[in-house]
């Protein structure tokens, strides 16, 4: 007798989930187990506009499939992005009377839209109820991937308002290994937002309408576009405006591009674009440092 069920992993924040971490636990029978430092008017600033904020949106873009076939179940990862993603599969506290083949904690690099089996699940004592209690992390982008030393454009019109706020270190939110190495740009909410690089979107969200300055309720909530880079690195645009995006997953988008509208969604003291350059290190998504230019040269970033 075959038996096929879905469960759909809900992006969930693990530790400070800076973008694209969720931690989802799946259990079966019945059991659901800034102050912004100082800041540099560099062209046309708003005068003391002081935005600042921390991108950590959920990543919803994998999913675990069971299938069960005469007592074994078979253990399914969907990668639903546009893009790579690194998956580990672990088993929780709660698991009883569970032998899994290959041997728990599995790791797997999935390529774009790809599905993979993780592994096997089967009662040791086939009299007694089996109880799962998996624990799945994902995150976006190749381990192997290495960053080219590029000098990436301004992400908004060098002749639109803006004025540079948090940098690299920033007091108010740039301070987990995730938001590190982030810039924020003051603009007003509706500011065109431009590709930085050219690339492949990965994913995008559009549908949060608030936000806020409580980490709590806004810090995933923010809606995002993240584009993957032909090096494997990522540039994320956070902060953006409800249903301001105008670009979608699987799409090729060049140097200057428009991609969206500038908002002040999610965890944000007021409008600006977030924007960082992220790689995967090995089940850990971290910021890295990256040179940008402005109207009058490279924009002084570092603290």
């Amino acid at each position: 007798m075959n038996k096929r069920f879905r469960y759909a992993v809900i992006g969930g924040i693990f530790g400070l989930l800076a973008i694209g971490l969720w931690l989802q636990a799946s259990t079966s029978a019945d059991k659901n187990i800034s102050a912004a430092r100082k800041k540099i008017a560099l062209h046309k600033s708003v005068a003391g506009n002081k935005a600042a904020g921390q991108a950590l949106p959920s990543l919803s873009g994998n999913e675990i499939e069971f299938e069960t076939i005469d007592g074994i179940v078979y253990v399914y990862v969907n990668n639903r992005l546009s893009g790579p993603m690194q998956v580990q599969l672990s088993e929780g506290s709660s698991s009883r009377n569970t032998e899994a083949w290959p041997s728990l904690p599995v790791s797997y690099v999935l390529e774009p839209k790809q599905r993979k089996l993780l592994t096997r699940l089967q009662a040791i004592d086939q009299n007694a109820p089996m109880i799962r209690d998996l624990r799945s992390l994902g995150i976006p982008g190749d381990p192997h991937a290495i960053p080219e030393d590029v000098a990436y454009s301004l992400p908004i019109d060098e002749n639109s308002h803006w004025e540079l706020g948090q940098e690299f270190n920033g007091e108010y939110s740039h301070h987990d290994e995730q938001n590190r190495y982030a810039v924020d740009f003051i603009v007003p909410i509706g500011t065109p937002v431009l590709a930085a690089r050219a690339g492949v979107v990965m994913e995008t969200i559009a549908n949060y309408g608030s936000g806020g300055q409580d980490a709590k309720i806004y810090a995933s909530r923010a809606n995002f576009i993240r584009i993957l880079h032909d090096d494997g690195s990522m540039g994320l645009y956070a902060h953006l405006q409800e249903n301001g995006i105008l670009v979608k997953a699987g799409q090729r988008v060049g140097l200057g591009e428009m991609i969206g509208y500038s908002g002040n969604t999610g965890f944000s003291s007021g409008p600006h674009l977030h924007f960082a350059l992220q790689i995967n290190t090995g089940l850990r998504l971290v910021s890295i440092p990256f040179r940008m230019v402005g109207p009058e040269g490279n924009l002084p970033l570092s603290q």
